[in-house]
This record gives structure tokens, sequence and C-alpha cells, in this order.
């Protein structure tokens, strides 16, 4: 009898863990070497009857990005569960690029809370310079 009990408390709790984590995607991987190139912070407002939708592009119009992005996290700050929390896809570019455009859809009546953080691959030739390597 008590191992049934332990198991039915595992099992709540492993559920109650996976849908207590908000929807926050990964794109690519950030290693030691790469660097914070862009953060935004996408805060939209729910509407009644109406599905919010936002759009990351980056760089953004007028500027030009000479780093090739390696990683692109999008993180999920409301905390809510999988129902009440809206999820990014790629629509353009990404990981090996030097552009990318997400696209943040959120359900009916909810709105966007999100930080999105792209990395970048440093410039290795100025690294190994001051390092003293590649002379």
């Amino acid at each position: 009898m008590k191992h049934l009990e332990v198991l039915t408390f595992a099992v709540f709790a492993a559920t109650w863990i996976a849908i207590s984590q908000g929807l926050s995607s990964r794109y690519g991987f950030k290693s030691v070497n790469d660097e914070l190139i862009h953060r935004q912070f996408v805060v939209v407002g729910s509407s009644w009857w109406r599905r919010v939708t936002a759009d990351v592009v980056f760089p953004p119009p007028g500027y030009v990005n000479t780093k090739i992005i390696s990683a692109i996290y999008v993180i999920d700050q409301t905390g809510g569960t999988n129902t009440t929390t809206g999820y990014a896809s790629l629509s353009k570019g990404g990981p090996g690029e030097k552009n990318v455009t997400l696209h943040i859809k959120a359900p009916y009546g909810v709105g966007l809370n999100f930080t999105v953080e792209i990395y970048g691959l440093r410039d290795y030739n100025i690294v190994n310079h001051r390092l003293g390597y590649g002379r």
C-alpha cells in the first residue's frame, strides 16, 4: 500500500513539474566563446477574442549584423502552464545565419511576456591576437 502512495505522489509531482514550466525555446547551442549580441523583451497585453502575436526581427531595420548567430533563447517569463502561455517559432534565418525572424503567438485571450536572447560567435582573430596566438 505504501508503494502505491509513493508511486502516486511521484506521478503527480512529475506531471505538476511538466505542466508548470512555460514554453521556453532554444535554437542552436551557446558555447563559452559566444557573446550576447541582442536582447529584446516582448511584452504584449492580452486581448479578448483575439490571438496576440509579435515578430522579433534581428538585426533591426537599418542595422547590419556581422556575427554569425550561434544560439537563440526565447524565455517565457510568465511561468504559466502550456495552455496559458505563448510559443515561438523560427520564420527566417537562425543559427548559422546572420539574421533571424521569430514569430511569437499566444492563445486567445492571453498576453505575451518573453525575453529573446541572441548569441553570436566571437571574432576568433581578435581573441587569438590578444592572447598572443597566430603571429
